[in-house]
């Protein structure tokens, strides 16, 4: 075993997986009245859904404060406020 193998070992005692599969550059959820934590690792988005007054707001949080954002960033969470059941698609 080498030094790079010792390390591994150390880090991850299983061995590692690499994920697979087709990418995606969308995807939907089903979201109920009230509070979400949203967030995306594809490229930035603008949330979509089934009823233009289902998502009242979405917040991100910036510099020590949150404010309303109409798009969303990879990585990064965020709040949203649902106000009627919907389908919200992110692409």
């Amino acid at each position: 075993m080498n030094a790079e193998e010792d390390e591994n070992e150390l880090c991850f005692p299983h061995p590692l997986d690499t994920p697979y599969g087709d990418p995606f550059s969308e995807y939907s959820l089903s979201l109920s009245t009230g509070w979400h934590m949203l967030g995306s690792l594809i490229t930035r988005n603008t949330p979509e859904t089934d009823s233009e007054a289902a998502l009242s707001v979405i917040f991100g949080f910036k510099n020590g404060t949150y404010m309303e954002v109409n798009e969303m960033k990879p990585t990064m969470g965020y709040w949203s406020n649902v106000i009627e059941d919907c389908m919200i698609t992110l692409k």
